[in-house]
């Protein structure tokens, strides 16, 4: 078993999901599903690590090798991911809202079905990312890199930032908007959506 510490925490890597958790010289080691908020880890080393259903909320993780994690149905709810390595990680249905994710490698990564309303993309590397039925309300994909990547009933609204050369259409993406009677709409729009 290999462990990595995040902040005043050990994160166990491998461990059988049976376990409890255990205190080691001092310092709680975190299992999948444990809830840790504000969390204070720049350039933390947890490539590979199994980290399902964990709260990492508004914590700083900037800079972290998340290299091939297991991230499923985690909640990073405005951490900051900013130039963070998540290449290849599975992070389906994980919870990203207001992430600032900019810079962030994620290339082959599987986020679909992963919140990302308001998140902040900006050069994020994304190519050949699964970003299928993600949710995207809000967030700034500006200066990112879209090769290959698969945009299949992504949701995007009129606050999305999209990056000039994408067609939300054309990538299969859904345009989401509320009508005057609060209901939801999936339709194309009648105005253009915003693009900078």
């Amino acid at each position: 078993m290999r462990s990595f510490v995040i902040g005043a925490l050990i994160v166990a890597v491998g461990v059988s999901a049976g376990c409890a958790a255990t205190t080691v010289a001092g310092k709680r080691r975190v299992l999948p599903g444990d809830v840790m908020r504000r969390t204070s880890a720049p350039d933390t080393k947890l490539a590979g690590a199994d980290l399902s259903n964990v709260v990492l909320s508004r914590s700083n993780l900037h800079g972290a090798n998340l290299a091939g994690a297991t991230l499923e149905y985690a909640s990073f709810y405005r951490t900051d991911l900013g130039e963070a390595d998540l290449t290849g990680a599975q992070v389906y249905r994980a919870n990203l809202f207001g992430a600032d994710l900019r810079g962030a490698k994620l290339e082959g990564a599987d986020l679909s079905q992963a919140d990302l309303r308001m998140a902040r993309l900006q050069d994020a590397r994304l190519k050949g990312t699964d970003l299928r039925g993600a949710f995207l309300q809000r967030a700034d994909l500006r200066e990112t890199d879209l090769t290959q990547t698969d945009l299949t009933g992504a949701v995007f609204d009129a606050y999305t930032i999209l990056p000039e050369t994408l067609d939300p259409f054309e990538a299969g993406m859904v345009y989401w908007r509320i009508d005057e009677r609060a209901r939801r709409v999936d339709r194309k729009p009648n105005a253009q959506f915003r693009r900078f």
